[in-house]
């Protein structure tokens, strides 16, 4: 594992030797690993080395067979990928999981959409979800036509983006 390091005295993230069992396959053994604020990590190993069972098992998806997970040195325990994201723990995968028909403000609110009230009803907030979108995605330096243009119509990287 290669990776940058900034200062900072402690690991925001600490894995300490994490274990995944899929009946009698062992797809992890022992792992341990810091992250520190501002880092940037790239994972490389041979297909079926437990690249994909690690990113999924620290950000919620797999909890560990044995081992400690410690966010800002605190024990944490996933119970689904939602508890990562509220401890700010989210991943991007390879294939997007996108709707390329859908807008690109549906797709970047998909699964955590800003609802709006009127009375028992419960409605997607349009007008926030576009105006979030479009101030987003510009902070990231892409320009869109607009909030509803298909997802479909962007390039690979683009796409990436909506899916944070």
């Amino acid at each position: 594992m290669s990776s940058i390091r900034t200062e900072s005295r402690a690991p925001l993230i600490r894995m300490r030797g994490i274990e995944k069992h899929f009946g009698a396959v062992i797809a992890l053994a022992g792992v341990s690993i810091d992250i520190f604020p501002g880092e940037c990590h790239c994972l490389l190993g041979d297909n079926g080395a437990g690249k994909s069972t690690f990113i999924k098992t620290m950000s919620g998806v797999h909890k560990p067979t044995s081992g400690a997970i410690l966010f800002e040195g605190e024990p944490m325990q996933f119970d689904d990928p939602r508890d990562a994201i509220k401890a700010g723990i989210a991943t991007v995968y390879q294939d997007l999981a996108m709707i390329p028909l859908m807008s690109v403000s549906r797709n970047f609110f998909m699964g955590n959409e800003p609802i709006r009230k009127f009375g028992p009803l419960k409605l997607f907030d349009h007008e926030y979800a576009n105006r979030i979108t479009m101030q987003e995605m510009g902070a990231m330096g892409i320009s869109l036509r607009g909030p509803n243009q298909a997802v479909g119509t962007l390039s690979g990287g683009e796409r990436q983006t909506v899916a944070k």
